[in-house]
């Protein structure tokens, strides 16, 4: 169940990042003030040597998905003796039943985070970029 969870979110990630690697490349050519109007304040800016700069953006946090906790069997054994109709005893029985008990959901706690960074000329326009991370959208 584990393997079909991962490659379902990998899937998800996949298409995510598709649409955020044009999202990023959609800002090549643009002043960084635009970038700043649109995402807000960068989480980090590092003024380069150049005369351009480096902005990046970060975040982080979890997210949690539950898994069915599957089933565990659970055995019952019944003994006892039969009794006739005057309580005579007839015979012993000895029977055994298995049945299959729910078990709670389990939490799987996945990290998220996304790291973006614009480089700039020394006219501050966008000439690169980078991302990294499961959760840029």
């Amino acid at each position: 169940m584990n393997r079909l969870l991962f490659g379902v979110v990998a899937a998800l990630c996949l298409v995510g990042c598709a649409n955020f690697n044009e999202t990023m490349k959609s800002w090549e050519g643009h002043p960084l003030d635009e970038v700043v109007a649109n995402w807000g304040p960068p989480t980090s800016l590092y003024q380069r040597d150049d005369g351009g700069v480096t902005a990046t953006w970060s975040r982080s946090g979890n997210m949690t998905l539950y898994v069915p906790g599957g089933t565990t069997p659970q055995t019952t054994r019944t003994t006892g003796n039969i009794t006739g109709t005057y309580g005579q005893p007839i015979g012993g029985y000895n029977s055994t039943s298995t049945t299959y008990v729910q078990q709670p959901n389990q939490p799987i706690n996945i990290p998220m985070s996304c790291t973006a960074s614009f480089t700039t000329n020394s006219q501050k326009v966008i000439t690169s970029w980078s991302w990294q991370g499961n959760n840029c959208r």
